[in-house]
Formats: structure tokens, C-alpha cells, sequence
């Protein structure tokens, strides 16, 4: 290989690797923490200000979202009280049965206090919004028997809900279509 073309490599591999870690309005998150079949994880995803952004082609093509959650909120800390959500979220295609790693792409997860409808989801201002990109999802991803899951810890920081049942819903953002919307789930925060 001539030294032009390992430059041209080298630079092609930097610029993708720069992209990779890169995640534009995610808030930076490090830690650890157990799950998904990885000895390490990342610490809990922390809240964003919805922005107005472009929006990055899903790769592979999502045709059906599954999000499930803990049946209520949990304790991320040593002082009493919740502090966010646990979600399993699994992607999937009419083109496979297994639940597949997104390749490219963005997630958001929506949080509204109360129980938010279907219906509804679309119009209600959501308490915490988490938009996750692709790269920055990788390390929450492991295998299951349907394919690959994602296990993900969202914490609400200061923005805590202030009602004892909270709605959280995935959805894909798409450039060219509306949002995927995954089946929201309902939780409790415990009394208030």
C-alpha cells in the first residue's frame, strides 16, 4: 500500500471514528453500571432540551419499535426516592424475526407525567426528552434470544415528575416521514 493511500485510510478512519463518539444535544454520559449482557456499561442517560436538528436517515430500516420498562421508577442513588426509568427497547424489520443493532440514526425517549394516551402523544409537551443517536446507544446493546436488546437507565436530574404515574414512549425520528412510535408504557413513581 503506497503512503498516499494509507493516508487516505487513516483519514477516512479517523473522520469516522470522530463521528461515531460524536452525539450532538445528549449531555455526555459516563459511568458504569451492569446490564444487557456487558460487564460495563455507561451510567444513566441524562435529559436534553428538545432541539431543532437535522434529522440522520435510520439505517437499517426500523419497521417496528418494542419498549418495555420496569413497572416502576428506581432508585439511582443513595437518598430516598426515584430518580429515573430503566427501559429494554428492541428494533425490528419485516425483512428479519431478530431485534437488529441501529446502525444510524436517532432515538428519542419522551416523558410526560401522567397517563399520557396514544392519541395524545403527538400534542403533549413531554417533562424530559433523552435523543440518543446510534453510536452513542452501541454500548447499551447486547443479545438476547430475539435478536439484540438495548438496556437503557434514563435519569430525570432536577426535572423530576411531580405525579405518582408517568407515560414513557420511544420513538425513531425519520427525515422523510413522521416519527416511529413505539407502544408507550405506564409506570409508577410511587406516592406524592
Amino acid at each position: 500500500m503506497s503512503v498516499r493511500s494509507l493516508a487516505i485510510v487513516l483519514s477516512v478512519a479517523l473522520c469516522l471514528a470522530v463521528a461515531g463518539c460524536q452525539n450532538p444535544g445528549t449531555g455526555g454520559n459516563q459511568g458504569g453500571s451492569q446490564g444487557a449482557g456487558n460487564s460495563a456499561q455507561p451510567g444513566p442517560l441524562k435529559p436534553v432540551e428538545p432541539i431543532a436538528a437535522v434529522i440522520i436517515a435510520p439505517s437499517p430500516q426500523v419497521d417496528h419499535i418494542e419498549l418495555e420498562a420496569s413497572p416502576s421508577a428506581v432508585n439511582l442513588d443513595s437518598e430516598p426516592g426515584p430518580d429515573g426509568v430503566m427501559l429494554k427497547v428492541r428494533l425490528y424489520t419485516l425483512k428479519q424475526p431478530l431485534a437488529f443493532m441501529l446502525e444510524r440514526g436517532e432515538i428519542e425517549f419522551l416523558l410526560f407525567e401522567g397517563n399520557v394516551k396514544e392519541h395524545e402523544l403527538s400534542t403533549t409537551p413531554p417533562l424530559n426528552t433523552w435523543r440518543i443517536g446510534a453510536a452513542q446507544m452501541r454500548p447499551f446493546a447486547g443479545k438476547v434470544a430475539v435478536g439484540t436488546q438495548y438496556v437503557l437507565t434514563l435519569t430525570w436530574l432536577e426535572r423530576a415528575p411531580s405525579t405518582s404515574t408517568i407515560t414513557v414512549v420511544a420513538r425513531l425520528l425519520r427525515p422523510s416521514a413522521p416519527p416511529l412510535y413505539a407502544s408507550r408504557v405506564v409506570l409508577t413513581t410511587g406516592p406524592r
